[in-house]
């Protein structure tokens, strides 16, 4: 947006201390209509353990580097695409403050092919990255936690598009990528599995499926 870069480096001088600042995000559809969005959590504390936990940074546009940081820290890893983005969060949050100024500078597009469409790609990255950090967070119990609430996040953040992409590979007889999907699931998030039957669990249907025939079974007996 016009005043994000003016923002962004404003931020960086208010506090010298932070290897990057970031801010919000104001999302509309690909017309350009704008929705509604949750908004983002505020951070109060350790930043690397918010991002752990969760998704306090939402789109990469809406942050500015330091640029010096890039003399410790490496840059993206294309390998972790579409989630280069966090594995670098984390790399740098791990070592450096960072600071969110809480203005937003940059309206976001969804549509039909954003890489935020493809359920399985999400899960399977965002999952990823994150395990990427176990090795520095095993040892603390306080980062441990964070870590297993991140693990439950991304389960519970992806798991049910990639349900729902499964069933419309499904109706649209698109067997390999239905496949590939389930397979996803079965991986890394098995609960969500059910979920490929119906917009209900599974457990649900056959708990609707005896309360219809035991319904049944009784008004028959009222009847005879």
């Amino acid at each position: 947006m016009p005043r994000a870069i003016e923002v962004g480096l404003a931020s960086l001088r208010d506090h010298p201390e932070c290897a990057f600042v970031y801010g919000h995000s104001r999302f509309m559809t690909f017309d350009g209509s704008s929705f509604h969005w949750q908004p983002r959590p505020r951070v109060e504390g350790d930043y690397y353990l918010a991002l752990l936990q969760g998704c306090p940074v939402f789109a990469t546009g809406s942050v500015m580097y330091r640029r010096e940081v890039f003399e410790f820290v490496t840059g993206f890893d294309p390998s972790l695409s579409p989630s280069a983005d966090y594995d670098l969060y984390y790399r740098i949050a791990r070592q450096f403050p960072i600071h969110c100024h809480e203005q937003t500078i940059v309206e976001y597009r969804k549509h039909g092919t954003s890489m935020t469409r493809t359920g399985e790609l999400m899960l399977r990255y965002n999952l990823a990255a994150l395990r990427s950090q176990w090795k520095h967070v095993k040892r603390s119990r306080q980062q441990k936690e964070a870590y297993k609430i991140g693990i439950r996040f991304w389960k519970h953040a992806w798991g049910r598009f990639v349900a729902k992409d499964v069933r419309a590979y499904i109706e649209a007889k698109q067997w390999q990528r239905a496949i590939q999907g389930a397979w996803a699931l079965l991986r890394f998030c098995p609960s969500y599995l059910p979920l490929i039957m119906s917009d209900k669990p599974l457990l649900q249907k056959v708990r609707d499926c005896i309360k219809r025939a035991v319904s049944k079974t009784t008004l028959r007996r009222a009847h005879d």
